[in-house]
């Protein structure tokens, strides 16, 4: 099984909406639960949990089960969840296991380990031949100019809710500014968008440290994250 994410595998993932009838092994599901479990966290003091049920328990039609995602809220616990599950998207899909969020998703377990309820990840076997060829299979908006090419076109191709990609980025001295911004038009509106796009701003900044050797991720704890979202990337630090 392969453990660790590889930036490489950035331009074959994609969200999956077919998959195979292969049944998982069970096996593969504790493989899920470990990948979660696992995970580096963007901000280490949020306690978070999951849970995998059959698709039928909730509201989604496709796939065979959903990870239901958990978390104690606190400032920036969005971005945290984000964060975590950008890396169990990419190890399952270079497994062989297709997976989509789905954010709109709904459970009527709405507390689970204590902790209320989230957003979830719907999962299956991959259907065969259904990853990315490469970069000219996006839809995403140009990578920014302000980072060289090497590291900015890979974080670019971090998915995002409607294809929103709400993060701005910035460079000052050493340190890469990123924040939340209104990213592109969407059916989504108010507090529903807000409530994705800080998941997005997670998914981004873990496709951006992984874009950037021994870089450190600082978040600026003055600034509430309903305002702006600034995070700080070090990237010329160990």
């Amino acid at each position: 099984m392969i453990t660790k994410v590889d930036k490489e595998f950035f331009y074959k993932r994609k969200s999956h909406r077919a998959f195979s009838s292969r049944p998982l092994t069970q096996e593969e599901l504790s493989f899920v639960k470990d990948v979660f479990n696992n995970a580096e966290h963007l901000v280490d003091n949020i306690r978070v949990s999951s849970l995998i049920v059959k698709k039928e328990e909730t509201s989604v039609s496709r796939g065979e089960y959903c990870l239901l995602v958990y978390s104690e809220k606190q400032d920036y616990y969005l971005e945290n969840v984000g964060y975590i599950l950008s890396q169990v998207d990419l190890i399952l899909q270079e497994n062989n296991i297709g997976v989509c969020f789905l954010g709109m998703g709904r459970t009527k377990l709405k507390e689970y380990d204590g902790l209320p309820f989230c957003t979830m990840l719907n999962f299956g076997a991959m259907a065969e031949n259904s990853l990315r060829k490469g970069y000219e299979d996006f839809k995403r908006n140009e990578p920014t100019k302000l980072l060289s090419y090497d590291i900015a076109l890979p974080a670019s191709l971090a998915p995002s809710a409607c294809n929103t990609q709400p993060w701005v980025v910035r460079v000052e001295n050493n340190n890469i500014i990123v924040e939340r911004g209104a990213g592109n038009s969407s059916i989504m509106r108010g507090e529903i968008k807000t409530f994705f796009n800080k998941i997005d701003m997670g998914i981004y900044l873990f496709y951006l440290k992984t874009s950037i050797p021994n870089s450190v991720i600082c978040i600026d704890s003055s600034i509430n994250s309903d305002l702006c979202g600034k995070t700080v990337i070090n990237y010329h630090t160990m």
